[in-house]
């Protein structure tokens, strides 16, 4: 990753940096050493899945408990109430359990809230078994599909003068239209519900005498003069709000607004 540190002065000043990331391994769960394993088919008339593999996906909306696949069992012994479904490896979490049902079929179920933000995909390993018979396995692959469920969030500068906004100086002399700030947020969600659209908070008083693009530039609408010879002050604070913008639609209601601090001070240099 090429790393960029930028300042808000005018002009600009920047230096980059470089960063290596080296992914490893993860120690995957085995399936167990049997005469009967994925590679190996078993008998024709023997207890097994219908299929090799299956796959499923779910809006991370979906409250648990919810039914989520059904694997077909077949070759099922009269007395179905000793068919074991088992869930061998990929379960992060313990987010499903699988089951057999009153007709002997594997049912696959959310046990949690599922979050696509922390994990979209997993990849189960599981196995039927009955008291008489060896296990047969399948894999299930099950993708979370996004939901609006997250509202932008600020990502402030690590500049030592806020932890929770921005700032900003000016000198006496800067004109009307000068770039003030641009403040960032960022949205988990994916598509069109992470498009991000800033506006100022009308019911700050001092966000009169400053205008936001909705890209995050803020501007000053006076010169540092006037606005001070209206406000009779030079030191401004105002809020501006990040929301999602879905299509051609500004979804103001979804989620609280994010509204942070931003403070200006007027220095004679």
């Amino acid at each position: 990753l090429k790393i960029e540190a930028e300042d808000q002065g005018t002009p600009k000043h920047s230096s980059e940096t470089f960063v290596a990331i080296n992914i490893e391994p993860d120690e995957a769960a085995v399936l167990p050493e049997t005469e009967q394993t994925a590679s190996v088919l078993p008998a024709v008339d023997d207890l097994q899945f219908s299929r090799r593999n299956y796959s499923a996906s779910l809006s991370e909306s979906v409250r648990p408990p919810h039914l989520l696949l059904v694997l077909p069992v077949l070759n099922k012994p009269s007395d179905k109430r000793f068919i074991i479904c088992s869930i061998i490896s990929g379960n992060k979490g313990g987010a499903f359990s699988i089951l057999s049902g009153s007709d002997g079929n594997c049912e696959l179920r959310t046990q949690m809230q599922l979050d696509r933000e922390s994990t979209e995909h997993y990849h189960l390993n599981v196995s039927v078994k009955s008291e008489q018979e060896l296990p047969d396995y399948a894999t299930v692959e099950v993708t979370v599909l996004d939901a609006n469920d997250n509202a932008p969030k600020f990502i402030y500068p690590n500049n030592g003068q806020l932890s929770n906004g921005y700032f900003a100086a000016l000198a006496i002399g800067a004109p009307a239209h000068t770039h003030l700030v641009t403040v960032k947020a960022e949205d988990a969600d994916a598509g069109n519900s992470s498009s991000v659209v800033y506006s100022l908070d009308p019911f700050s008083v001092d966000s009169k005498y400053f205008e936001c693009g909705q890209s995050g530039e803020i501007f000053t609408k006076l010169s540092v003069v006037q606005m001070i010879e209206k406000s009779r002050k030079d030191s401004f604070e105002f809020r501006v709000s990040s929301s999602e913008k879905k299509l051609t639609t500004i979804l103001r209601d979804v989620g609280p607004l994010r509204c942070r601090n931003i403070h200006l001070r007027s220095y004679k240099f």
